[in-house]
This record gives structure tokens, C-alpha cells and sequence, in this order.
């Protein structure tokens, strides 16, 4: 009758310590779920802002490459429609580019400047001029010293031009040094140099050009002879220097 009593007050003790286990279980169940949604949820609204940031990025760099092929596609006609002669050449003197518009300066086409190579411009230009220009060539990707050369050089249709050469750039890929820079059509300004020093040397009266300054930059020979100074001490004075016939010492 004791163990009968013993036995009906233990009985529920399991039963509680298994509802606890239960319970227990079902609270580490719920809390890691809990917990577990909440990393999701965190990674999920991670990768939607990733995925819009990449979107973005790659939005911005199709627009970009857009930009750049419009770019790329306007700069030939911009260049082509430029006074100037645009040119990139390798130190071999190779043209690599040069602008559409260099037929109309020198009548020759890009293809046939490429076809043609660096010869094409070396046995074209005025024997006097040639050894100024291959040297300040050299100069440049040796020394780094500026290209600024004026010379003669014969268009296709055997007319001869005044060009002016100049280089601003230098660049090296794989290896080879490049040059960038521009030719100028400046025929007109020499012709109307040369007409100018026609006329002052032959005139029988003198004559003399300054800057603002009174420096004197231009006689011509009468006025060497009225002056009875050389011209080699004219283009050191101002006019201001020059003693008149009869002023006192």
C-alpha cells in the first residue's frame, strides 16, 4: 500500500521533466528560428542592395562605353574639319595617325601617308630644310627637346607648301616611344613675309618695324645707310637710341 502511494507521487515526474524537455525545445526551436529568419531577412536586404549598387555600375558603365563610342565616332569628323594636321608618329618615323584633312594641305590621302611611310615625307621636303627636320626629330625622343620646325615640303601635285611641325606629346607603349602633335599650313604667312621684305629692300627710302616697346625688328638697307648703323646693331636698339642727322652729342 506504501509502494502504491510511492508509486501514484512519482509517476507525474517524468511526465513534468519530459514537458520541460519539450518546452525547452521548443523555445531553442523558436528562438533559433527566430534568430535564423532575422540573418535571412539581414543577407536578403544585403543582396538587394548589392544587386541595385552592381545594377547601378553597370547602368553607369554602359552609358559610359555609349558615351565614349559617340565620342570616338564624332572625333574624326572633328578632326577633319580642324585647319591643323593632326599626327601621331613613332620614333622609327613611322605615321601611326594622321588626320583626314592632310589631303587638302598636302594632297595626299591617310592611306597613301601610311602606304607611303616616313619616306614619303622625307623625300619631299626642301633639300635645305630636310638635315633642321630629321634633327629636331631626333632631338625629340632622344633629349625630349620641343619639335618646332618651319620648312618647305612638296605637295602631290609638285606645288611646294611652308609647314609648321610641332610635337607635344610623348608617350611609350609596349616598348616604342611615340609622338603627338600638329602640322600647319603657313604658306600664306610666308608669302606675305617674303612680299613684305621685297618691298623694304628695294624701296629707296628706309624703313623700319617695332613692337610697342620701340624695339626695332625689321630695317631695310637704306635705312642701315641713313642711320650709319648695321643692321646687326638696329635689331639690338629702340628707336628712341637711333641719333637723327644734326641732333647734338
Amino acid at each position: 500500500m506504501f509502494t502504491d502511494q510511492v508509486a501514484r507521487l512519482a509517476t507525474p515526474i517524468p511526465d513534468l521533466v519530459t514537458t520541460l524537455s519539450i518546452a525547452k525545445g521548443l523555445v531553442f526551436v523558436a528562438v533559433s528560428g527566430g534568430l535564423l529568419y532575422l540573418s535571412l531577412s539581414k543577407v536578403a536586404r544585403t543582396n538587394a542592395a548589392l544587386e541595385a549598387m552592381v545594377s547601378e555600375r553597370i547602368t553607369a558603365l554602359i552609358a559610359s562605353e555609349r558615351e565614349l563610342r559617340k565620342s570616338e565616332e564624332r572625333l574624326p569628323t572633328l578632326l577633319g574639319n580642324l585647319p591643323d594636321v593632326t599626327w601621331t608618329a613613332a620614333q622609327n618615323g613611322k605615321t601611326i595617325y594622321i588626320s583626314p584633312n592632310v589631303e587638302g594641305i598636302f594632297g595626299f590621302s591617310q592611306e597613301e601617308v601610311f602606304r607611303g611611310g616616313h619616306e614619303i615625307w622625307l623625300t619631299r621636303i626642301f633639300r635645305d630644310d630636310s638635315a633642321t627636320v630629321i634633327d629636331a626629330f631626333d632631338r625629340l625622343f632622344e633629349k625630349g627637346e620641343a619639335f618646332d620646325v618651319e620648312y618647305r615640303i612638296q605637295r602631290k601635285d609638285g606645288c611646294w607648301i611652308w609647314i609648321h611641325g610641332r610635337a607635344y606629346n610623348l608617350h611609350e607603349d609596349d616598348g616604342t616611344w611615340y609622338a603627338d602633335g600638329i602640322l600647319s599650313d603657313i604658306t600664306q604667312r610666308k608669302e606675305a613675309e617674303e612680299a613684305r621684305h621685297t618691298i623694304l629692300e628695294t624701296a629707296l627710302d628706309g624703313f623700319y618695324l617695332t613692337d610697342l616697346q620701340g624695339k626695332i625688328l625689321e630695317v631695310n638697307d637704306s635705312y642701315c645707310r641713313i642711320s650709319g648703323h648695321s643692321r646687326e646693331e638696329l635689331l639690338t636698339m629702340c628707336v628712341q637710341d637711333i641719333k637723327r642727322p644734326g641732333d647734338g652729342l
